[in-house]
């Protein structure tokens, strides 16, 4: 038979752009969405990045690319301004339950290195710092990231 009869990547694409446009947040997610007063639409927002990533990769992942990283960003500016004594340990714990294994929503896994690397990359480039072992984002980089999220 044809390698092209085994070529499912058109149809995992169709697949994945259903899930960013439809599928239900995890409750972790939907609960750090329902609190931001920063960002119109927040939901959508998030929606609109993901479908650029699939439109983008053919599938529906996060890796070191400028959009995951937009991604990642969100993700951790939800996460420390609702629970704002976050460590690192902490935050690579619960980093699953937002998007990585977020049911419907979800992309069925993740590798934690890439988290590790990213949130590494952001200290070193001082968008992130430490106070007391609870990590956040500089005040510049919050706004930066909540004009960048506002404009999608």
């Amino acid at each position: 038979m044809n390698e092209e009869e085994y070529d499912t990547s058109e149809e995992d694409k169709t697949k994945a752009l259903y899930k960013v446009a439809h599928g239900k947040f995890s409750p972790l997610l939907e609960e750090l969405c329902s609190r931001v007063t920063e960002v119109d639409q927040i939901e959508m927002k998030i929606r609109t990045v993901c479908t650029k990533i699939v439109e983008e990769k053919g599938y529906f992942s996060f890796h070191a690319d400028e959009l995951s990283y937009l991604m990642y960003d969100v993700q951790f500016w939800l996460y420390t301004r609702s629970y704002p004594e976050t460590n690192r340990e902490q935050y690579l714990a619960v980093y699953e339950k937002m998007i990585a294994f977020g049911g419907e929503f979800g992309q069925s896994g993740y590798a934690p290195n890439s988290i590790s690397e990213w949130l590494d990359r952001r200290i070193q480039e001082g968008r992130i710092v430490q106070d007391h072992e609870q990590l956040r984002f500089t005040d510049r980089f919050t706004a930066e990231l909540i004009k960048t999220i506002s404009a999608i």
